[in-house]
């Protein structure tokens, strides 16, 4: 990989693929987002744009001479997308399909798309393998659902090399304030207990650098995959309470850790538990997480520490 395309290049994935590429040698074309939105900064020595997703002019730029387009773009909050379903549907499908295009017109060697295990909505069994129905318990899923039949139509229609990740629940340095994680390291941080509307949901926790591996591993042309969609995820679960205990521990703190029910009772599209099977990645690309989960919980901890956006 000589030039890579990073879609989406100014949010919390895009921003450590790029810093990885960067420190791997790997020239770098970066697509921070809409002109004046807030990103996090990327290398000097990135060429960097501004624009919208579904502007194919601007992607066309982004993708030329590029041998892999990483597609990380787009919002990945199922709460907002209550809000402007619209939205989410133009940038994740009308973006997705803008970037396929662009792409397939430039040559491009791979393709890696970011989805999300959003799309299993409530599983029929955990841990959840690939081959599992989709299920759209919100407009993002729907969204994500929408940019994966994209990629999986230029796939079959023009045999563009594309794969499709789906990360379970990603959390390190840099994420938004909004998430569970953000919201468990910031009363960690700054106050006497932790207290959430529900200890009991389970998920699979992956830190961010494990999951920027295996994007990195996808787009190697060396390795052939029989199916394209994979599970990027620890496949072990995690329950919320287990998760604010691991973080207190995490900065040495003794912390009690409590349900606060005034924080509101859980929403429709809120799922209990998921779960990932990794076998599938695991024999495709050689590929386990790295990082224990305290280990990723200290190394967020300083970074909201430090960090004056946190």
């Amino acid at each position: 990989m000589r030039l890579a395309a990073v879609t989406g290049a100014g949010g919390f994935i895009g921003s450590a693929l790029v810093r990885r590429l960067v420190r791997e040698g790997v020239s770098v074309r970066a697509l921070l987002g809409p002109v004046g939105a807030k990103s996090h900064p990327v290398p000097s020595n990135v060429e960097a744009m501004e624009g919208e997703i579904d502007r194919i002019e601007i992607v066309a730029q982004l993708v030329a001479g590029c041998e892999v387009v990483f597609h990380v773009a787009g919002p990945a909050s199922v709460v907002a997308s209550l809000d402007v379903p619209t939205e989410f549907a133009r940038i994740h499908v009308a973006g997705t399909a803008t970037a396929l295009e662009a792409s397939r017109r430039a040559g491009v060697a791979r393709f890696v798309h970011v989805s999300s295990a959003e799309v299993y909505g409530v599983p029929e069994n955990n841990p959840v393998h690939e081959s599992h129905r989709l299920q759209a318990r919100s407009p993002y899923a729907a969204a994500k659902i929408g940019a994966e039949r994209m990629v999986e139509s230029f796939r079959f229609a023009h045999g563009l090399e594309a794969t499709i990740l789906r990360p379970f629940s990603v959390y390190g340095p840099r994420q938004s304030a909004g998430g569970v994680v953000a919201r468990v390291v910031q009363q960690v941080l700054t106050a006497n207990a932790i207290e959430l509307a529900d200890l009991t949901p389970r998920r699979d926790f992956c830190f961010v650098d494990d999951v920027v591996e295996a994007m990195v591993l996808a787009a190697d042309r060396r390795v052939a995959l029989d199916d394209p969609i994979l599970n990027v995820a620890s496949g072990v679960g995690v329950t919320i309470g287990e998760l604010a205990r691991a973080a207190a521990a995490a900065a040495n703190r003794d912390l009690p850790v409590r349900a606060n029910r005034a924080e509101g009772p859980p929403r429709r599209a809120d799922v209990h538990e998921l779960v990932a099977d990794t076998s599938r990645i695991r024999a495709a690309l050689g590929w386990t997480p790295r990082t224990a989960l305290v280990d990723g919980l200290r190394r967020t901890i300083e970074w909201f520490r430090n960090s004056e956006d946190a």
